[in-house]
């Protein structure tokens, strides 16, 4: 658009100023028409803004060096040593987090399998890892490789090992992968290992199933003094140590797993009966008969209210949930493989019929938190590089909003690692992390499979 000085003159001096308006005008004019200059230009591009959840038509994104510098609205002259993506009918999104990884798996691999695998998440859009167990020093050389070039792959912000009380539930991990998991078991272990975790890049610390009752607020406030977060994953379904309750009450402001909450929101006189079993010296045998009663039930063991409470609870803390739903589908489908293949053992029947009451009670409770404002992370507790679209559509089939996925894996995560400065939407100044797709993620959220472009750091990875 074309604008114009005007100068206002006095009488005596209207010649002599005259000319010089005519040179400003010639000359505003031509500094408008000017062709602008960036280093990447993204033309004509639908621009899914995940704070508004909006969709803004034929937007053009200005890059310079590894950020977004501008975002016109209207037709621009750009320089012909712009680097321009022509991207007319397509959708332009923030990059992804995964927010539940264990990549330090993948260094257990021959090969090359770790930079093929780490690029593949990259060319679907991945381009942060929330990693909640791994060894810290493993993950430290990750992160580090990655951001020298050395790799290519996503960012990793990580936690160090599963932290958890004696006797280690995964420990046969540390065969393969040693401090995977690590025992607290006293304060002088709280006090010894925190600070190193925090020396060491680690930015939260991952708290899981049999931790100590007595020493669990002393871990909450080793790990603020040391800037911490927590994310904690209770355990199997029903017998947890560490209730979701008790620890948001604590300051914990993530839980992982969408069977975290069944324990919490029993009806009232299922929980009785769940805290007979965790009071006395209760064997396996009665604890699984009582789960698998409570799981044949349904959703028709919750309490409506106590899911309400709970929900009200997450938003007054501003705690997140990260439900993994694909885990217990993927289960399933591999037994069912194996019954298809002629497996009639009668206890993996037994088995399937679990999964497949989990994969309902865990879709409720997701779909009732997202529907009550609780936020929701994308994560996959795997190691898959498809596996992060894969969440987000069971997610999307459970009944959370297409938005609501997307902002999952984009601006609450940014959100919940204090990151908005940088990552999570799309607008001046973020980091040019983007996914190009060539159809719209809000009408199916699988076509964030549909990838036409990556660009990480303001440079084109995936075309």
């Amino acid at each position: 658009m074309k604008t114009f000085k005007i100068l206002i003159m006095k009488p005596n001096s209207v010649k002599k100023n005259s000319i010089y308006a005519i040179i400003g005008i010639c000359i505003t004019i031509a500094a408008c028409n000017r062709p602008i200059e960036h280093d990447l230009i993204i033309r004509n591009i639908n621009i899914i803004d995940v704070v508004t959840g909006k969709t803004l038509q034929n937007q053009t994104i200005a890059i310079d060096n590894n950020q977004i510098s501008k975002i016109y609205s209207e037709n621009i002259n750009f320089s012909a040593s712009s680097e321009i993506i022509e991207g007319k009918g397509k959708f332009i999104t923030p990059g992804l987090f995964d927010n539940h990884m264990h990549i330090a798996h993948l260094t257990c691999y021959g090969g090359d399998t770790l930079q093929t695998r780490l690029a593949e998440f990259v060319h679907n859009g991945v381009l942060y890892f929330r990693d909640v167990g791994g060894p810290v020093d493993v993950l430290k050389r990750l992160k580090s490789k990655i951001s020298s070039g050395d790799l290519i792959g996503p960012d990793i912000y990580y936690t160090g090992p599963m932290l958890e009380s004696s006797p280690l539930h995964w420990e046969k991990i540390n065969e393969e992968l040693p401090e995977f998991t690590v025992p607290l078991d006293t304060r002088d272990d709280v006090d010894s290992l925190l600070p190193i975790l925090a020396k060491k890049g680690a930015t939260m610390i991952k708290t899981f199933s049999n931790i100590k009752t007595e020493l669990y607020p002393y871990i909450v406030d080793v790990a603020r003094k040391n800037n911490l977060k927590i994310v904690h994953d209770p355990g199997s379904p029903l017998f947890n140590q560490i209730p979701i309750n008790m620890a948001l009450e604590l300051g914990v402001t993530t839980i992982e797993h969408s069977m975290a909450a069944w324990c919490y929101i029993l009806k009232d006189e299922y929980r009785i009966e769940l805290d007979t079993l965790l009071q006395q010296d209760t064997n396996i045998r009665q604890k699984m008969v009582f789960m698998f009663e409570m799981a044949d039930m349904g959703i028709e063991s919750i309490s409506e209210e106590r899911l309400k409470a709970l929900c009200m609870l997450m938003k007054e803390k501003n705690a997140v949930y990260s439900p993994t739903l694909n885990v217990f589908k993927g289960f399933l489908s591999e037994i069912e493989e194996e019954i298809a293949n002629g497996n009639n053992d009668e206890m993996l029947f037994k088995r399937k019929k679990l999964l497949s009451d989990f994969v309902t009670i865990g879709n409720y409770i997701v779909r009732e938190f997202s529907e009550n404002g609780v936020k929701l992370l994308v994560g996959q507790d795997n190691i898959d590089p498809e596996g992060t679209v894969k969440e987000m559509v069971v997610l999307s089939e459970a009944g959370v909003s297409n938005i609501e996925v997307l902002r999952g894996a984009t601006l609450y995560a940014a959100e919940w690692l204090e990151l908005t400065e940088k990552y999570g939407s799309i607008k001046p100044f973020q980091i040019a992390d983007l996914v190009i797709l060539n159809t719209d993620p809000l009408e199916n959220i699988a076509n964030m499979k549909d990838v036409f472009m990556v660009i990480q750091q303001g440079k084109v990875v995936k075309k």
